[in-house]
C-alpha cells in the first residue's frame, strides 16, 4: 500500500528524489537498493511484522532502510544517532526488536533479484517512534500504514509539495516531522536533501547551494540563525516556504523573517 504510493507508482519518472549533496538517487535506484536490503533481511530470516531498530544518521542509508522496511512489511523503529547504550537497549526491549540496523547491507545485485513482495494491508503497523521522554521514560508511538497515508495526504493538502521543490531536511528522521519530509517528497516527486542537523552554520550555505525551496524547521533553529546573523537575503532567494512544528512560533521570529524575505510563506 504505502510503498506503492511512495516508490512503485513513480518508477518511470525521471530525475532524482533523494540526495545527500554528493550522491543522488532516482526512484528506480531507490527501488533496486531496497531490493538488495530486503534480500539481506530475508537472509537473516526476518519476517513481516517483526521490529527492526534503525540507528539514524540522517543519511541516504537511513532513508533506504526505512523504505525497505515499508516495502517488506517490517516495523521500523528509528532511534537518534546520539542515543546512549542504555536507551537503545530499553527501546529494543520495549518494542521487541529482532535486529538493529546501522548500515545498508547489500547481498548481490538488486536489479535482477526476483522479489515477491508481501501484501501489506492498511492495518499493518508501519513504524514505532519514541518520544523524547520529557515527561519520563520514552514512550513508543505506533502508526499503521493507513494512518501514515492519511497524514501524508493531510500535510500535502496544506503544504502542496511539487516536483519542482527542493526540500532541505535537517530534522532527524527519528523525529516525526523529519520522517514525513521523506514521505512527502517521495509522494510529490521533488528532491529531498538529507543533511546533519547539528551543523547550524552550514544551513544558509545549503539553502543557496541546493536551491532549496522548502525548509522544514523548528522555530528555535530559525531564531538562532537570525540571532547569529548568518542568514542572508541572497541565501533564501529560492525559498518559497518555511514550515515549523513541535513548538510555538513567536511572533517576533515571524516579523524578523518577513523583514529578511517577505516573499517566503
Amino acid at each position: 500500500m504505502l510503498y506503492k504510493k511512495l516508490i512503485e507508482d513513480h518508477l518511470e519518472e525521471a530525475g532524482y528524489v533523494l540526495s545527500d549533496g554528493d550522491i543522488q538517487l532516482s526512484y528506480k535506484e531507490i527501488h533496486n537498493c531496497v531490493k538488495q536490503i530486503v534480500r539481506y533481511f530475508k537472509s537473516r530470516d526476518i519476517r513481516k511484522g517483526e521490529r527492526i531498530v534503525i540507528v539514524n544518521h540522517n543519511s541516504l542509508e537511513t532513508a533506504l532502510l526505512i523504505m525497505a522496511c515499508i516495502a517488506e512489511g517490517y516495523v521500523f523503529v528509528v532511534t537518534h544517532e546520539n542515543a546512549g547504550e542504555s536507551e537503545l537497549k530499553q527501546i529494543v526491549k520495549d518494542c521487541g526488536a529482532c535486529f538493529i540496523a546501522e548500515d545498508v547491507h547489500r547481498e548481490g545485485g538488486g536489479q535482477d533479484y526476483l522479489w515477491e513482495r508481501p501484501l501489506c494491508l492498511k492495518e499493518d503497523i508501519c513504524y514505532i517512534l519514541y518520544t523524547s521522554g520529557s515527561s519520563g521514560k520514552s514512550k513508543g508511538i505506533v502508526a499503521c500504514q493507513k494512518q501514515v497515508n492519511f497524514c501524508i495526504d493531510g500535510i500535502q493538502e496544506r503544504l502542496n509539495y511539487s516536483r519542482t521543490d527542493h526540500v532541505l531536511c535537517c530534522l532527524p528522521l527519528s523525529f516525526d516531522y523529519g520522517l514525513y519530509q521523506l514521505f512527502l517528497t517521495l509522494e510529490s516527486g521533488g528532491e529531498l536533501f538529507l543533511v546533519r542537523g547539528d551543523l547550524l552554520q552550514k544551513i544558509p550555505i545549503w539553502l543557496q547551494l541546493y536551491n532549496i525551496t522548502v525548509f522544514p524547521s523548528m522555530a528555535s533553529t530559525v531564531n538562532l540563525l537570525l540571532d547569529m546573523g548568518i542568514l542572508k537575503k541572497n541565501q533564501v532567494s529560492f525559498l518559497r516556504m518555511i514550515t515549523f512544528t513541535g513548538e510555538t512560533l513567536p511572533a517576533e521570529v515571524l516579523k524578523r523573517l518577513n523583514r529578511l524575505a517577505p516573499h517566503i510563506e
